[in-house]
């Protein structure tokens, strides 16, 4: 049975649809709307309509039905002030990817970091947010942190940013990466010891990243004690915030540093002791999240996987025979 009146606008019914969970029967009712309310010069609302349109379509697969309902969509999006809204949209199908029949990407627009840096210029405050730390992770995937940490920077003066502490410090902490990699350490520092002044007693699991920070930027100085001891205090802090990826990276840290060390079976410890903490919390998903970092550690490892597993298992066994004998 349908949930929309058959008497019902064309939008209404759409609406009906969406609910519903009728994807491609909302669609085209979404796309006769929008034209009518087009022929009626109603700019804002066709914009609107003619936009969510062009999402549905690329969620659903029809990236070249998409681009033509943007495309439509653009006059009216202009006079109404929804420029920003329009290439926010065609930035997020463009980065889906290629789709529907066709393929391909549209021939009017082929990279998606174009479309997002329209997005930042043109939409409003929320639009140009999002397009900024979409933009700040394109250069991150491009191998560019410097241009990363300037997005990132370009965030940060947004009123709704600055408004908001944690996710301020979430942002500060995002750029001091980008600045340490990009070889900015003093700036990194910076960024980190102002994020720590906007952090409260609820904020491990971002107190858990800046510590994890600072002790990859000890790491590469080789000061491995005090790297240790700020992964430990990672981990301390995501485990008090039961922030399980949190817990998951300073755990990864932590072995990756005794590796560096040439503490082969402690680094399994650090492994093996997370496997075991994770399936008391979460039962075999949290068993789960350890195995990527299991497979990668023997993989890394090749053929003296086994000779640290078994060094393991006898220091093991010897610490229950010391802590039996000492009762």
């Amino acid at each position: 049975m349908s949930n929309s009146h058959p008497s019902a606008p064309p939008e209404a019914q759409a609406q009906g649809l969406l609910l519903a969970g009728s994807l491609d029967q909302a669609l085209p009712l979404l796309v006769q709307s929008g034209r009518r309310l087009l022929l009626e010069d109603q700019h804002e609302r066709a914009a609107r309509v003619l936009i969510s349109a062009a999402r549905l379509s690329g969620a659903l697969g029809g990236t070249a039905e998409a681009e033509a309902l943007l495309s439509q969509a653009e006059p009216a999006a202009q006079r109404a002030g929804l420029l920003g809204d329009l290439w926010r949209a065609r930035a997020e199908l463009l980065s889906r990817g290629p789709g529907g029949d066709s393929g391909v990407k549209p021939k009017t627009q082929k990279d998606p970091q174009e479309a997002w840096q329209k997005a930042a210029t043109l939409g409003d405050e929320r639009t140009r947010r999002a397009a900024l730390l979409r933009l700040a992770e394109l250069r991150i995937v491009a191998g560019d942190p410097g241009g990363a940490a300037g997005h990132y920077g370009q965030a940060l003066v947004l009123p709704s940013v600055v408004e908001d502490r944690t996710l301020r410090a979430s942002l500060l902490i995002d750029r001091a990466i980008c600045l340490q990699a990009a070889g900015d350490e003093a700036g990194s520092e910076a960024d980190l010891l102002q994020a720590e002044t906007l952090l409260g007693p609820e904020d491990g699991g971002l107190r858990s990243r800046l510590y994890g920070q600072r002790a990859l930027t000890a790491a590469q100085k080789e000061r491995f004690a005090e790297a240790l001891r700020l992964a430990a205090a990672a981990r301390n802090e995501a485990v008090d915030a039961s922030d399980v990826m949190a817990y998951m990276s300073s755990v990864v840290l932590i072995a990756s540093l005794h590796m560096q060390m040439g503490e082969e079976v402690a680094a399994y410890d650090d492994l093996v002791r997370a496997r075991v903490s994770l399936k008391d919390l979460l039962g075999s998903d949290g068993e789960q999240l350890v195995a990527p970092a299991l497979a990668a550690f023997a993989e890394r490892l090749g053929p003296r996987y086994e000779t640290v597993r078994d060094r393991w298992i006898e220091e093991r066994r010897a610490q229950r025979t010391n802590q039996e004998s000492s009762r």
